[in-house]
């Protein structure tokens, strides 16, 4: 079973305009004075599903700097940088788990789980657990912390 992007926003409940504007905050309580460092992102863009995940690009609003979020079904042995009910949040970054991820960026996801926990109740049929990525994708980049 295939789900194309439009699908899996509608899954989400937005569309795709509606994606760019969705902006992803620390929470849905009234502002205070301090803003916190997850209220500095939006959602971009939200890809196809490939691989088993879908990717969602979080921009900065302060800077030019993008995060790639891989979204995958809950479960496994992977730790994942945020999780939802239904979702592992993992970044996209290459790294290799030798450098500490910013805290700006956990944050940024963490509160991307939160929206997602408020717009998703189903997973979407390809999605697979990032162990189960990486077990049917071998060329999937795994990061490899030093032994």
């Amino acid at each position: 079973m295939s789900v194309s992007r439009r699908e899996f926003l509608a899954l989400l409940g937005m569309s795709l305009a509606g994606a760019a504007l969705v902006g992803v905050t620390a929470s849905a309580a009234p502002r205070k004075a301090r803003r916190s460092a997850a209220d500095g992102w939006r959602v971009a863009s939200v890809g196809a599903p490939r691989r088993g995940a879908v990717p969602i690009t979080l921009q900065s609003l302060t800077n030019d700097e993008s995060l790639v979020v891989e979204v995958c079904r809950r479960g496994g042995s992977r730790a994942p940088v945020a999780a939802s009910r239904q979702f592992d949040l993992f970044l996209a970054n290459q790294g290799t788990g030798t450098t500490d991820t910013p805290r700006d960026h956990i944050l940024a996801v963490r509160a991307l789980a939160r929206r997602l926990d408020k717009l998703q109740t189903v997973v979407p049929a390809p999605l697979l657990t990032m162990d189960e990525r990486l077990h049917q994708h071998a060329e999937l980049f795994e990061t490899r912390s030093p032994a």
